[in-house]
């Protein structure tokens, strides 16, 4: 074997052992909070076996009935999910007014929503947000965190739609609009299903931030405890008892895990689409 092929192939070695070793360290919390949460609090707490010398699945039962994570679930399905579509319809359009809309003040109105990009307001917006939310009557329902989530919308989708639709030809905007089409109908009919890489990522990331949103939806459910998501939820079950209960804690940890997994799995093909194409038009 000649000697480039010996460094290749070690180059290789090197590249897997790293990539195993990553994987390890991602899917070990992973693993062993799915194998604790068939444990009872005496033995997570004792800590002596990875695998429970038991297994109890009624630990799932518990977690869903007595402790809520049944309701916890439904409203964060339901926070999560039109935070989703609000999200990518919302963006998408902004993304394509910007790229083929012409009006006055457009490049100024897009310089400034692009600064944004860069500012951090923290919880310096929290107060007003509560205040407008007060006077709509919202500031104690899931409606409410919608209505904020589709309102602040997210500067990086719109840039990141505004950037793809411009790598479109507009020849074919052109030849919609000769056949009749309106500006928005080329959007719905022509642009939009030649986005869909952009639209799963819009998805699976305002998905993901809006299950995983724990400050305003704490805030907006503090005092209507009924309407708390999983991630409130999880954290005022720790904090209401004197001891956690482990054994119902941890399986509510696995079923909030588990639909951000299932989203990605059904939207994984588009959302590595659209991280190759952006990586090959940069």
């Amino acid at each position: 074997m000649s000697r480039g092929k010996k460094i290749h192939n070690l180059q290789i070695i090197c590249i897997y052992v790293v990539l195993t070793l990553f994987v390890v360290c991602v899917l070990f919390p992973l693993l062993y909070a799915f194998a604790s949460s068939f444990k009872t609090s005496g033995e997570i707490l004792a800590g002596k076996n990875f695998w429970p010398t038991e297994w109890h699945p009624e630990n799932y039962l518990e977690a869903w009935n007595e402790a809520n994570f049944s309701q916890y679930t439904w409203n964060t399905l339901i926070y999560a999910s039109a935070t989703m579509v609000l999200s990518v319809l919302g963006n998408s359009v902004c993304g394509y007014v910007f790229a083929r809309g012409e009006f006055p003040g457009k490049k100024i109105i897009y310089g400034m929503k692009t600064a944004t990009m860069f500012l951090a307001f923290g919880s310096t917006t929290m107060y007003p947000t509560l205040q407008i939310l007060s006077k709509l009557h919202l500031n104690k329902s899931l409606w409410g965190l919608i209505l904020v989530a589709f309102c602040t919308g997210s500067m990086a989708f719109i840039f990141m739609v505004r950037a793809f639709i411009l790598s479109l030809p507009r020849e074919i905007d052109e030849a919609a609009t000769i056949d009749g089409c309106s500006f928005m109908g080329i959007f719905f009919r022509i642009t939009l299903p030649l986005i869909r890489p952009i639209i799963a990522t819009i998805a699976v990331l305002s998905f993901k931030d809006a299950w995983n949103d724990y400050l305003f939806p704490m805030i907006v459910t503090f005092s209507n405890p009924e309407k708390r998501t999983l991630a409130v939820g999880l954290y005022s079950m720790q904090q209401t008892s004197v001891a956690a209960d482990w054994s119902k804690m941890l399986p509510g940890t696995i079923i909030s895990a588990l639909p951000l997994i299932v989203v990605y799995i059904f939207l994984n093909k588009y959302f590595v689409e659209s991280l190759a194409m952006g990586a090959v038009k940069g």
